[in-house]
């Protein structure tokens, strides 16, 4: 019982300096983000939620504090993104061109889209597992996911970019409106 009340006060002091380097990270304190603070709360709560809780309160206190953690991640994804995002479009079209695309970057394409560009995003995703689809495929469904955009928005360009969900990436794209 003891251990378990130490295992919940140190989960605390965790989160709270997951929320304390989240925000050094966004103001640029940082150049890391803390992900590695974040893996350990996750450990700790999925360790905490298997071990023998014989109070309810302690079943209480260990949801609540996993409430704060996911709220406290989400806000963090949202202010990371909208910073990305922020920067991307300030970004002249040249400067987008980019040898590896990261949840930093993006690629903006248009309608015909680029081979060099289509080819940043496709090295990028087979790199690391996550395409299963050779480069005219790739191609095709990018020129799709283009056409499907601009249908619905109206805009000329859309940024693709490559971003790590989960420990897997995926495509992002958004519409880039000028």
């Amino acid at each position: 019982m003891a251990n378990f009340t130490k295992a919940i006060e140190n989960l605390e002091r965790r989160i709270e300096s997951f929320r304390v380097e989240s925000e050094r990270f966004l103001s640029g304190a940082v150049i890391r983000p803390p992900d590695d603070i974040s893996d350990r709360i996750r450990r700790s709560i999925r360790n905490l939620y298997n071990s023998n809780m014989q109070s309810s309160v302690d079943q209480f206190r260990l949801g609540a504090l996993e409430a704060r953690f996911n709220s406290l991640t989400e806000l963090f994804n949202r202010r990371q993104r909208e910073r990305e995002e922020s920067t991307g479009i300030r970004r002249p079209s040249d400067s987008m061109e980019i040898e590896r695309p990261d949840a930093q970057r993006g690629v903006r394409l248009g309608t015909g889209a680029e081979d060099a560009k289509v080819r940043v995003l496709h090295a990028a995703l087979s790199r690391h597992g996550a395409m299963n689809l050779d480069l005219p495929e790739f191609q095709r469904y990018l020129d799709n996911q283009i056409r499907k955009i601009q249908g619905k928005t109206g805009c000329a360009e859309v940024s693709f970019r490559v971003a790590e969900e989960d420990g897997k990436l995926k495509l992002k794209a958004r519409p880039v409106k000028d």
